[in-house]
C-alpha cells in the first residue's frame, strides 16, 4: 500500500491535472488567437497602404479631368481644348434664273445656330460633300454643307451660321425642300462606295478630342 501510495504521489507529483491541461490549452489558443490577430492587422495595414496611392492617383486624375471641363451657358460640357468659335464665312454665289438646281433632300431641323438636312432618299450611291451650296426651293442660297454625317445609306447635312438669328425662319421650315447647286466651285459628289471601302478610326488625342486633320 505503501508502495503503491508513493508511486501514485510520484505519477501525481510528475503529471499534470486535468485543469492544469485546460488552462494550458487555453492559454496555448490565447497565444495563437493574437498572433492571428497581429498578422490580420498588419495585413489589413499593408493593404491601406498600397490602396492609398491608387486613390490618390485617381483622385488627382478626376480632379484634373474636372478643372479642364467647362460648362457653357447652354449646359454643353467642353473641354479647355476644345474649338468652340468658329467663325462661318457665307459664300458669295449668285443663283440666277438659268443656274442648275437638284433636288438634295428635305430640312430636318434646325439646333441653335445648325440647321438639319436629311439627304433624299436614293442617297445611297451618292452623297454631299463638305463644302457644297445648299438653296431653298426660291433659288435663295441657304449655305455650304458644314459637315456630313449618319448612315452611308441616307445621311445628314449640316448647315452653320455664325448666330442663330442668322437663319431665315421663314424659309427654314421642318420638311421645306433643299438643293444644291452643281456649279458651285466647291460642290463635291462623293461615290458611297468608295466611303465603304475606308478604314476609319475613333483615335482620339491626349485631352480625348479628335486629332487634327493635319496629322497623319
Amino acid at each position: 500500500d505503501t508502495l503503491d501510495a508513493v508511486i501514485a504521489g510520484e505519477q501525481k507529483a510528475e503529471g499534470y491535472e486535468s485543469s492544469d491541461l485546460e488552462l494550458s490549452s487555453d492559454d496555448d489558443d490565447s497565444d495563437d488567437d493574437s498572433d492571428d490577430d497581429s498578422s490580420t492587422s498588419d495585413d489589413n495595414d499593408e493593404a491601406e497602404e498600397e490602396e492609398r496611392p491608387n486613390d490618390a492617383r485617381d483622385n488627382k486624375r478626376q480632379k484634373t479631368m474636372d478643372d479642364e471641363d467647362e460648362t457653357f451657358p447652354n449646359g454643353i460640357v467642353k473641354t479647355v481644348h476644345e474649338i468652340t468659335e468658329i467663325v462661318v464665312e457665307r459664300p458669295q454665289f449668285e443663283i440666277t434664273s438659268t443656274t442648275e438646281l437638284i433636288f438634295a433632300g428635305h430640312i430636318l431641323q434646325i439646333i441653335d445656330n445648325v440647321v438639319v438636312v436629311q439627304a433624299r432618299q436614293g442617297s445611297e450611291y451618292q452623297t454631299l460633300d463638305q463644302g457644297s451650296l445648299l438653296a431653298y426651293e426660291d433659288r435663295t442660297v441657304l449655305g455650304e454643307v458644314f459637315e456630313t454625317f449618319g448612315p452611308i445609306v441616307r445621311p445628314f447635312y449640316s448647315i452653320r451660321f455664325n448666330r442663330s438669328d442668322e437663319i431665315d425662319r421663314d424659309r427654314t421650315k421642318a420638311g421645306a425642300p433643299v438643293y444644291y447647286v452643281p456649279s458651285y466651285q466647291k460642290t463635291k459628289i462623293v461615290e458611297t462606295e468608295k466611303l465603304k471601302q475606308l478604314k476609319g478610326t475613333d483615335a482620339s488625342n491626349l485631352y480625348d478630342e479628335e486629332v487634327d486633320e493635319d496629322v497623319n
